[in-house]
């Protein structure tokens, strides 16, 4: 994510529709061979087309939000190795 925020802007970002998108799959049941399908790698066809196509979606980053949900999360695994 550090390097996403370092080489990108927030207003350049894009939303893909939840019943677009690829990654919201496996959340909807999809079979254990639907990863093999196009749209698993290759994203909707609209992606392909000049972003002046993409469908429109309201979304706006709030900087100040975005900073409120950073978080720092550390872990600790003990084994008896």
């Amino acid at each position: 994510m550090k390097e996403i925020n370092q080489l990108t802007c927030i207003e350049a970002w894009r939303q893909v529709p939840g019943a677009m998108n690829p990654a919201d799959l496996p959340s909807r049941g999809c079979s254990a061979s639907y990863p093999t399908a196009s749209r698993w790698w290759e994203g909707p066809e609209w992606l392909y087309l000049s972003p002046e196509e993409w469908p429109k979606e309201d979304f706006s980053a709030d900087k100040k939000e975005i900073a409120l949900e950073k978080k720092i999360v550390s872990s600790l695994i003990k084994s008896k190795c």
